[in-house]
């Protein structure tokens, strides 16, 4: 007898929806007449494994040679505004992005049931703003609106734990960036970016959850305006539910 197990997995990231993603706006205050642009706005990143929650890595790895691979619409609104300083509250003075359309191309492939290995590859599809002509960023809005790549995304990852076949799941990766966006249209880094985090999951019969918790380093720190990007600490949560049935 043969059983098959049909399975519908619903998960929740933070702060992200499926196809569409919610994120936080980020503020620049008005604080000089000039600044840079090379900063990628786009804070939602689609997991490469197949295991992942959205944009969260889990802890389990691509089985050996197994390839996944998918096509991710991204849609972010306001995600770089731009608001008065010192004013209570906040006036805002437009946005640099009001609108932002991506698509990522996302690929993994696993080695030796230890080892995976994915790529992001983004293009931005169209963007509107500089809605402030009181800003002078150096952007124009031609380069603004027309399609862009942004930056590359290699992400190997090793597993280290396993514990009754991904009840509970550990994974070290390093998220490395590499600066082959547009950064005049706010679609990539000033440098190389490197981010080592741990991935952590588990399985539960009808709860699984995962936690990513890394370190990303800039080679090059960047600002626009009063918004200042530097090395930080990050963390990722994503929960789901299983709904399935075996069937004989």
């Amino acid at each position: 007898m043969v059983k098959l197990k049909s399975r519908l997995s619903l998960t929740i990231a933070a702060l992200s929806l499926s196809l569409f993603s919610l994120q936080p706006e980020a503020k620049a205050e008005i604080a000089s007449s000039t600044s840079g642009t090379a900063v990628d706005v786009q804070n939602f990143h689609v997991a490469g494994d197949m295991y992942g929650f959205m944009s969260v890595d889990s802890g389990d790895i691509n089985p050996h040679l197994k390839v996944n691979a998918s096509l991710n619409f991204n849609y972010a609104w306001a995600p770089l505004a731009v608001v008065y300083k010192n004013t209570k509250p906040k006036v805002s003075a437009g946005e640099l992005v009001a609108h932002r359309l991506d698509a990522n191309i996302v690929a993994a492939i696993g080695f030796w049931n230890y080892v995976e290995l994915a790529i992001d590859i983004p293009v931005i599809l169209f963007q509107s703003g500089l809605s402030t002509p009181q800003v002078q960023i150096g952007v124009q809005s031609d380069s603004l609106q027309a399609v862009n790549f942004g930056d590359i995304r290699l992400t190997p990852k090793v597993r280290v734990v396993n514990l009754e076949d991904g009840r509970f799941s550990l994974a070290i990766a390093m998220n490395t960036i590499l600066p082959t966006g547009n950064e005049k249209a706010f679609a990539g880094e000033a440098g190389v970016v490197l981010a080592p985090y741990l991935a952590l999951s588990s399985t539960f019969d009808m709860v699984r959850f995962a936690v990513d918790l890394g370190y990303r380093w800039r080679a090059k720190s960047a600002k626009v305006l009063s918004l200042e990007l530097d090395d930080e600490i990050f963390y990722k949560v994503g929960v789901g539910s299983n709904f399935g049935a075996e069937k004989a």
